[in-house]
């Protein structure tokens, strides 16, 4: 045991005395989780898009405007034709939506309703154009009811639309209809809400927590290959410890680098950002298997290469490519359902998830074990190679 414990401690000092990897262990994963955290989070990133809206000069089409300025996802901004486009190409509005004067003749034509200007096709843009089409459907619906009936009854039906309360639609994570249910209070819900939010930001920031500490604990770990390359490491296995011990203090080592680093993060989240980080007894060992897969991966990096400059080199491409798709970087949703499929098979993928599960406490569902069982799957087959190709040379 005693020699085990040297072995920890020695590891341990000799990786803090590296400013590189001080850098990616702590500064990094730290000025990252600013960086980001204010993004998602900021005072400016709540403001909805904005829209130049060119109201037509006739009352249905400023009633029509109206009908549609209605809808609070979006800062609608009134201007005129020309104005308009320039905001556009200007890029200072997503979209111009004008509302032209001959709408009751292209209602009794059937023809499209409203002209929608856009330099890009935004991800908002999408959600704009659904809304014009929506309302478009809607005056031909009325239109179409109100046939035969004076003109005016229109342009009376739209006006009645914009009196009407618009109705708020609560939505709701399944952790937080779970916090509802158990205190029966609106209360909790306002509570799961901000908690949602403030776990979010934390959870990108641990991910690129993730990154870094891969990039760390692989490069640390890569400086076995040269210790069995320079027989180091053969010396080693003839004095008094055991394999067991060697091998045991290197991973214990490595492992409790990574609980250091998350634990800082996990103290600074909580100070800057005021994160709620779920049921502590499901994320304490749940961290300790995800850092203990980092570990194991970095272990069977160093022992499969022929080189610490070829590990360095294809950690990198295997780290930053992982984390892309394990979505570390972005939501997986948002990417090709082909590389969805894919991030079932990156360990950052399930780490994310796990993460996610237990931030905002959704542990109670069916799949919120899986990633716990993949975790400890990966970290068995990297291990049991690591093992195996660092007890040769003292079987040998």
């Amino acid at each position: 045991m005693s020699k085990w414990i040297h072995i920890v401690i020695f590891r341990i000092r000799y990786m803090l005395k590296s400013p590189a990897n001080i850098v990616l262990l702590f500064v990094m994963p730290i000025a990252f989780s600013l960086i980001y955290g204010n993004l998602n989070f900021g005072e400016g990133s709540t403001a909805p898009p904005k829209v130049a809206i060119v109201v037509a000069h006739n009352e249905l089409g400023q009633e029509t405007a109206k009908l549609l300025s209605l809808n609070p996802q979006y800062d609608w901004i009134e201007a005129e034709s020309e104005e308009a486009r320039e905001l556009v190409a200007d890029q200072k509005v997503i979209a111009a939506v004008i509302v032209p004067d001959d709408l009751t003749e292209r209602l009794r034509m059937g023809d499209s309703l409203f002209e929608i200007i856009v330099n890009k096709k935004v991800e908002q843009y999408i959600a704009l154009a659904n809304i014009v089409i929506s309302t478009s459907n809607n005056l031909y619906n009325l239109s179409g009811l109100l046939e035969g009936v004076d003109g005016t009854a229109l342009i009376d039906a739209v006006k009645t639309m914009n009196s009407q309360h618009i109705v708020q639609v609560n939505e709701v994570t399944y952790g937080q209809y779970v916090a509802e249910q158990s205190s029966g209070g609106e209360e909790a819900t306002s509570q799961a809400l901000t908690e949602e939010s403030l776990s979010m930001s934390a959870t990108l920031a641990i991910g690129f927590s993730i990154m870094f500490m891969m990039f760390a604990l692989s490069g640390s770990a890569a400086i076995i290959h040269n210790e069995r390359r320079d027989y180091t490491w053969q010396r080693l296995t003839t004095t008094p410890a055991t394999g067991g011990s060697i091998v045991g203090g290197y991973i214990t080592s490595f492992w409790l680098i990574g609980w250091l680093q998350f634990a800082i993060i996990m103290i600074f989240m909580t100070i800057v950002f005021g994160t709620s980080w779920g049921n502590l007894i499901l994320l304490i060992p749940f961290v300790s298997i995800m850092i203990l897969t980092i570990v194991a991966y970095s272990m069977m990096m160093a022992t499969v290469v022929s080189s610490k400059k070829q590990a360095d080199a294809v950690n990198s491409i295997i780290i930053v490519s992982t984390c892309m798709l394990g979505g570390v970087y972005w939501p997986v949703e948002i990417m090709p359902q082909f590389m969805q499929y894919i991030a079932n098979f990156i360990p950052q993928y399930w780490m994310m998830q796990g993460l996610e599960y237990i931030m905002l406490d959704q542990t109670s569902g069916s799949t919120s074990w899986q990633p716990w069982a993949v975790l400890c799957g990966i970290s068995g087959v990297f291990l049991a190679i690591a093992i195996r190709q660092l007890t040769k040379e003292q079987r040998v």
